[in-house]
């Protein structure tokens, strides 16, 4: 039937786009049985049904024509559908009067996240974590989906729950105090967080977990199976080893091969921290940088083919200014001899590739260098030199298991790591199961940053050179911008996340040179990574 609404849909629409039409028509279709809503579904019509000489040009033979309720006082005029235009609506039409089920709803509307049950707890540091878990075990054990969640692993339904008894009863007893205990079920690895988002989630992991090492332990299994079928033990013992992934550095044999050399390369915002590391790299036969943004990614694949950037090992002309619209991280040099040049030159370029989420650019089969987004690191090829950028993203809930595979997984001889000091004990932690050598370079920030003492209280004619604003929206960025050129006269520069990439450092280059009439910087939170000011 859809296949034959849409051949019809093809010849009755003039416009071109008539597939995004017939998926707008379809939709509007589906809404009435999915939503009960009286005001905004299509609802069947209850004394008759279409014949073949009635039906529209959008309805198929021995189809139930369907018609709109409109809301109460609205006057029904002309319709015509082309696919786009929708004629006779009043002026005084309220989007609102279709929340859901026709195309004046243009967004998607989000469904509220399902709170989960153990929810509703407070966290004020992390030694909370072992109270909570210790008060909520007797309702994490009684809640029905942890014990269809057993069974579908295979434990007999008989089994479950003196399995679960026992483990409350010994949490309940003081299992998470013991300190040896705690040492073997790895109890400190174990965190919740006040800014945790899911935090009855995140306790249901945390039990979850606890409970199969418990029940894969020897000691245990010794009087537990006077309660259940060894079979069962070792059911759960299995899938308890399968998933454990307590030494996460095991999972890349190639990284594990090689006794690498991590460089640390540790400062706020605009110290120079990616300088030297840079350097090694356009200086290696074979490397990698890995970075958070596509813009950055870019920029340093675009320098080393150019020749921006001066070796390792090797002194830097004096045929140069020193680039100072750069996005990177680096020493601001005001010297004859820069070792990040504005012009390129051919003895310093390096053939590099690009690849990102959006893009891959190759610029020859055999290039030794690799530019990247971090997710797109390949852990297959070892190199001599590799860089890490913005490693405290390892700690981010979204996307920091790719740093974390980047640290644990690329086989580099030598691998720099660039970030912010916060990053120093998670790195420590994590390579302490490696054989691998660590060092720790800190930098200062070069350029002062400053808080006012007091705020602008709203008079933007206090908006001063250099200064910069932040805004949460990009039509907050826009209001503002317009507003503080009323009020000071100075030209603004804008920087968001969803400008591309090459306007951004545009934007960014106009704002750090102090001969552009560019004085003033209005972003958003974008300006806090991949952006010096």
């Amino acid at each position: 039937m859809l296949h034959r609404c849409r051949l019809l849909l093809s010849r009755s629409i003039t416009s071109e786009s008539w597939l995004e039409a017939s998926q707008i028509h379809f939709r509007r279709l589906r809404s009435h049985t999915a939503s009960q809503r009286p005001r905004n579904s299509y609802h069947p019509s209850e004394t008759s049904t279409s014949s073949h000489s009635q039906r529209t040009p959008f309805e198929p033979p021995n189809f139930q024509r369907n018609h709109v309720k409109f809301p109460s006082g609205f006057k029904q005029e002309g319709f015509k559908h082309d696919g786009f235009k929708r004629h006779g609506f009043k002026p005084g039409f309220k989007r609102d009067d279709f929340n859901r089920g026709g195309r004046f709803n243009t967004q998607q509307v989000k469904k509220p996240k399902k709170r989960h049950i153990l929810d509703g707890f407070s966290v004020r540091d992390s030694t909370d974590a072992l109270i909570i878990m210790h008060n909520k075990v007797r309702k994490w054990a009684d809640l029905p989906h942890v014990h269809k969640r057993l069974e579908s692993f295979g434990v007999p339904h008989a089994d479950v729950r003196p399995l679960l008894s026992k483990f409350t009863q010994e949490v309940r007893s003081g299992l998470l105090q013991d300190p040896v205990e705690q040492e073997k079920f790895h109890v400190k690895r174990f965190s919740l967080t006040a800014g945790e988002l899911n935090q009855g989630l995140r306790l249901d992991q945390i039990l979850t977990q606890l409970f199969y090492s418990w029940v894969s332990d020897p000691e245990r299994q010794k009087y537990l199976v006077e309660s259940v079928p060894k079979s069962t033990l070792d059911q759960i013992s299995y899938l308890y080893s399968t998933a454990d992934i307590s030494y996460p550095a095991d999972l890349y044999p190639r990284a594990r091969a090689m006794r690498r050399k991590v460089i640390m390369h540790v400062g706020p915002t605009n110290s120079g921290k990616t300088h030297m590391a840079l350097r090694a790299l356009a200086a290696a036969k074979t490397g990698v940088y890995s970075g958070p943004l596509r813009l950055l990614a870019h920029e340093i694949w675009d320098r080393l083919n150019k020749g921006q950037i001066v070796p390792l090992g090797m002194d830097p002309d004096a045929d140069s200014e020193p680039d100072s619209t750069t996005n990177m991280d680096i020493i601001e040099e005001r010297v004859s001899r820069p070792t990040v040049r504005k012009e390129g030159k051919a003895k310093y370029a390096r053939e590099c590739n690009l690849r990102t989420g959006e893009e891959f650019r190759i610029v020859s089969e055999d290039a030794g260098l690799l530019s990247c987004t971090v997710e797109m690191t390949s852990f297959n090829s070892p190199v001599e030199v590799a860089v890490v950028d913005e490693i405290q993203m390892l700690a981010d809930p979204d996307r920091g298991s790719a740093w974390t595979a980047a640290l644990l997984g690329l086989p580099a001889e030598e691998l720099h790591l660039c970030g912010e000091d916060v990053a120093v004990p998670i790195v420590q932690e994590l390579l302490k199961d490696t054989d691998d050598e660590l060092f720790i370079n800190r930098y200062e920030r070069l350029t002062p940053l400053t808080v006012q003492d007091k705020s602008l209280e709203g008079d933007l004619r206090r908006v001063q050179k250099g200064d910069c604003l932040v805004a949460f929206s990009r039509s907050g960025i826009f209001a503002l911008k317009r507003k503080v050129e009323e009020s000071t006269g100075l030209r603004c520069a804008v920087a968001y996340g969803r400008l591309p990439p090459e306007i951004r450092a545009e934007q960014a280059a106009l704002f750090n040179d102090p001969h552009s009439g560019y004085d003033v910087m209005v972003g958003s939170d974008a300006i806090g990574m991949g952006l010096n000011l």
